[in-house]
């Protein structure tokens, strides 16, 4: 008998609780939160610290306040159930799918992410109870609410981008556009570049000198903000700043015939469906066009990930390339990029890589 079936059945009594929020300051520019719970009932105290590292969560936790109805006698499997904690039920029951080979586990950090293999699915059984199993979550709702959960994925993300931040100094040596513009000349067609998902702008010092006209979009009002001060500051008078989706119609409007070149730098790991976003990427490119894609190998820092909002945790090599033909590009190639070039930056301890690849 599994350890949770033996406790599942004690007896508890709660009369109520409290949250307690906490702050600790971990370096300049990180500031850990915490939230203390404390149970009361039967005469005793119990008390439990919530150390999950989003700031968010907790103010969100703490602004609630007593949402549960813990109040009463009850057992340890009657307050899982009314607090929906029911991962003990979920992890015994994926255990004999898993040795069967019927699920394939994707490790991030201390969450678990589980799906079907696609290789299961030649096995005609293991189709049919695919198909009965998605009438069944069809019939109850449950399958709507994916959806929400990948919603969900991009909140956390939204929110830590529509913060305005102070501009910090932004420092160029003074030659290098020039230097740029005739690297510029290098290239065969450089009508057009799309910086997609441009934050502050930081790409545009590369992009703006090489290409006649520059397109910079971003999502968050004020991450453009940002994005404006550095296009002043600069007087590039050949890009554009617009705040739109990768997929809205107003984007493929400025676009027009496509781009020659489209960059998404450090931006995959934020996306809920990498495979979507590279699909809307590459729209964005001519025939024979090439999308530039900066992003993390696969790693394992959490307080990276949770410090900037990342819905994913890096991506292996033989992982963009598929997604890359998934979206259907061609000749997709990855490169790794030297950690020496990345030292500077906050995230550059982690390994970073370059995707390229064309439309056909």
């Amino acid at each position: 008998m599994a350890t949770w079936d033996q406790l599942a059945g004690l007896p508890v009594q709660i009369d109520g609780y409290s949250l307690e929020g906490r702050e600790q300051p971990m370096g300049p520019d990180f500031t850990r939160f915490t939230t203390l719970i404390t149970l009361n009932g039967g005469g005793e105290e119990g008390v439990g610290e919530d150390v999950v590292y989003d700031g968010l969560d907790h103010v969100a936790l703490q602004e609630a306040g007593q949402v549960h109805d813990l109040s009463g006698p009850s057992t340890l499997g009657e307050l899982a159930e009314l607090l929906r904690e029911s991962q003990p039920n979920l992890s015994r029951q994926a255990a004999p799918l898993r040795q069967a080979g019927l699920l394939a586990e994707r490790k991030q950090g201390t969450r678990t992410l589980v799906r079907l293999p696609v290789e299961a699915l030649s096995d005609a059984v293991v189709r049919d109870a695919v198909a009965a199993g998605r009438e069944l979550c069809e019939a109850d709702g449950s399958l709507a609410r994916v959806a929400d959960i990948v919603r969900g994925r991009d909140a956390k993300t939204r929110e830590f981008f529509a913060k305005a931040r102070s501009a910090e100094q932004l420092g160029l040596a003074p030659e290098l556009p020039a230097y740029l513009a005739a690297f510029g000349a290098l290239l065969s067609r450089r009508a057009l570049a799309v910086d997609a998902g441009t934050g502050d702008g930081a790409l545009l010092d590369l992009l703006a000198p090489v290409f006649e006209r520059v397109l910079a979009v971003d999502r968050s009002s004020a991450q453009l903000e940002r994005a404006a001060l550095r296009v002043k500051q600069r007087g590039y008078q050949n890009v554009e700043l617009l705040e739109a989706e990768l997929g809205d119609a107003a984007l493929t409007q400025r676009v027009g015939e496509g781009a020659d070149v489209v960059l998404a730098a450090r931006v995959l790991h934020h996306a809920p469906l990498p495979r979507v976003a590279l699909t809307e990427l590459a729209a964005l490119l001519r025939r024979g066009g090439k999308l530039l894609v900066i992003d993390y190998a696969r790693h394992s820092d959490e307080q990276l990930r949770d410090a900037q909002a990342d819905v994913w945790m890096g991506f292996e090599a033989e992982e963009l390339l598929t997604l890359s033909r998934e979206a259907g590009l061609s000749e997709p190639q990855v490169f790794p990029i030297q950690q020496s070039l990345t030292a500077a930056a906050m995230d550059g301890h982690v390994g970073w890589q370059l995707l390229v690849a064309s439309r056909p």
